[in-house]
């Protein structure tokens, strides 16, 4: 029996997902006996993490977003290097945010311990700051990445990259909740679903103009049921602003309990970009897109990046195959009048369910899941180091 202690940090919920598979992978093996310790959510901590401090205090995003957050995110940085020279954990696995946990494997270099350091999710060096590539190679031993382009950008500084795969495309079984079913999806081609963020900034600076968009809508279709997926977080946020709308027909959900029954019941989805465009990707589901950011963030953002567009499925087929709507063009009549094209056009919603099928077999490795191959490389750093 191997007793190790691994520290693994996430700062979102789609790295608290990809956290948790990875620990119920290496929770699978007879012959390891593993202590968590690090930041995560509750799936997580649901695989037995005691997370130092809440994941929520670390997820900021925006170039200006995060400067309130300046003295909290120090705080915990020097909270969790404390943890680490008192844990002396025998891996350190850090999950996308690399907001903090870029400075917090900076800070832990310092003092050249010998713990093995692995970060899974690369950053956008292929949409801008690629000199970045070179700087992440000098924090860590092995990189993890999801998309199927991005290992070159790493090897080159000779970072042993491994591409692992999608989460998305995990061996996983649903089965809808019959309640849920008798309540929301008698008939599915009724139902638009509406997804406003993650994030507290995001949902303040989407969540109006998605209902205002649902207002035009719903004047040419009032049977129309609306359900709005709600991660905790932000929760509370979305039930005041949709207090103000009585009249419309919007379902709020709770994204932990009914997150796979909202996607497999749409028939539509608005969608601010973001990985929950792939989650509806790989449920075959038509939607449209938008994402409006802070005004001088956007004034940088537009000036550095190189792609051409927002979410990931177009980024792959370097097609425009979901409509995006940017900043400015992200209106309340322009996204209405394309939901409402959507909702009325079978063949525009034929044509995105068969470019999704091509997008999502890009994202898979073919001889593992992720979490399976993510595994099998944290055992081999872990043994190396034994």
């Amino acid at each position: 029996m191997h007793n190790k202690k691994i520290m693994i940090v996430a700062g979102e919920s789609s790295g608290d997902n990809l956290g948790a598979s990875i620990m119920q992978q290496l929770n699978s093996m007879d012959d390891y006996n593993i202590v968590y310790i690090g930041v995560g959510g509750i799936n997580m901590q649901s695989m037995g993490l005691s997370s130092i401090f809440p994941m929520k205090e670390i997820s900021v995003m925006g170039l200006f977003e995060v400067i309130p957050s300046i003295p909290k995110i120090l705080r915990h940085l020097s909270t969790i290097c404390r943890t680490i020279l008192y844990e002396k954990p025998d891996i350190i696995i850090t999950i996308d945010a690399p907001g903090f946990n870029f400075r917090f494997i900076k800070k832990i270099k310092k003092y050249n311990l010998d713990i093995p350091l692995v970060h899974i999710v690369a950053p956008t060096v292929w949409a801008w700051k690629e000199y970045r590539a070179k700087k992440i190679s000098i924090l860590y031993d092995h990189l993890l990445v999801l998309l199927p382009f991005e290992k070159k950008y790493f090897t080159k500084y000779n970072l042993k990259t491994t591409f692992i795969g999608h989460p998305l495309i995990e061996k996983k079984s649903f089965k809808m909740l019959s309640a849920f079913k008798n309540k929301y999806n008698k008939k599915k081609n009724n139902i638009i679903s509406i997804f406003p963020g993650s994030r507290v900034g995001e949902v303040k600076r989407h969540l109006e103009i998605i209902i205002n968009t649902i207002d035009l809508f719903i004047r040419n279709y009032p049977n129309t049921k609306i359900l709005c997926l709600a991660a905790t977080q932000v929760k509370d946020i979305i039930q005041e602003k949709v207090k103000k709308f009585p009249h419309l027909p919007i379902h709020i959900l709770d994204e932990s309990k009914y997150k796979q029954e909202v996607l497999l019941s749409t028939n539509i989805a608005l969608a601010v970009s973001g990985t929950i465009s792939l989650e509806l990707a790989a449920t075959n589901t038509p939607m449209i897109v938008l994402y409006k950011f802070n005004t001088l963030s956007y004034f940088l953002i537009k000036r550095l990046v190189k792609i051409k567009y927002a979410s990931l499925v177009n980024i792959l087929l370097q097609k425009e195959v979901i409509p995006e709507f940017i900043q400015d063009r992200a209106s309340e009549k322009l996204l209405a009048k394309e939901l409402i094209n959507l909702f009325e056009s079978k063949l525009a919603r034929e044509t995105q369910i068969k470019y999704f099928k091509k997008a999502i077999k890009m994202l898979s490795s073919y001889k593992h899941t992720p979490s399976q191959l993510a595994k099998e490389e944290i055992i081999k750093m872990l043994m190396y180091k034994k």
